[in-house]
């Protein structure tokens, strides 16, 4: 374990595929700082071709980063644990303005976080979950993200699983489609279960203010309400 006192660190970490476990004093009292100088904190390298390790990362706030893919946080081959967490203030010029997950079949899990004011200029301003990629989102909100193109809160993209319970998706924004989520097409299509979560006051400025679906979406006792016009698209 590595704990991490109090303070802000202007940093860009690059961890490596290993079992590793960094605990911040707090969500509001340790801060690490990307200074828009790319991801805040990268996980892994495409091509590792070892076992996946799993990375927690606990009680910080991860801000300012600025990337093209990933501008908080970007998982190549490791399995991301983020608990008790901040990320904000972060932006991709592609996707994953606060997080992207890009790590094929290797869970990721996000739990008792905030995802607030990242921004995208394509997809998923605060989470996109990528090709092949497998995201558990609980006890969470993500909140007041931008995306581009779709899913102002989370994009998830074709053969991608992904479950959400929960968790707050409010008052985000897509200058396209999905305000609150996307979930996209492809072969297989993605699959999302969201279960006692809470979907309102989401943005679109075309389709599914809410929520657009064209892959799998379960959808079970969970709140989608004060969404933008057009209605939330499920089909």
């Amino acid at each position: 374990m590595s704990p991490i006192a109090a303070g802000t660190y202007f940093e860009n970490l690059l961890v490596p595929n290993q079992r590793l476990t960094f605990v911040g004093a707090g969500e509001d009292l340790t801060v690490i700082d990307g200074r828009q100088r790319g991801s805040v904190v990268t996980l892994g390298a495409f091509g590792d071709s070892t076992t996946a390790q799993t990375v927690s990362i606990v009680g910080v706030t991860i801000t300012h980063g600025s990337a093209q893919y990933g501008g908080g946080i970007r998982v190549n081959d490791a399995a991301l644990d983020l608990q008790n967490s901040i990320v904000s203030s972060n932006a991709a010029t592609e996707s994953g303005g606060g997080i992207d997950l890009g790590a094929f079949t290797i869970p990721a899990r996000i739990t008792s976080t905030m995802v607030i004011h990242n921004r995208a200029g394509g997809a998923g301003g605060g989470i996109a979950v990528e090709a092949e990629c497998v995201a558990q989102i609980s006890n969470s909100s993500i909140t007041r993200n931008t995306a581009g193109r779709a899913g102002g809160g989370v994009f998830a993209e074709g053969a991608s699983q992904s479950t959400i319970q929960g968790t707050t998706i409010a008052d985000n924004t897509s200058q396209a489609d999905g305000g609150g989520i996307f979930v996209d097409t492809g072969l297989p299509k993605p699959a999302m279960s969201l279960a006692t979560s809470s979907i309102v006051g989401n943005r679109a400025a075309r389709n599914g203010g809410g929520l657009f679906n064209a892959g799998h979406l379960t959808l079970g006792a969970s709140i989608v309400d004060g969404n933008n016009v057009p209605a939330d698209t499920l089909q």
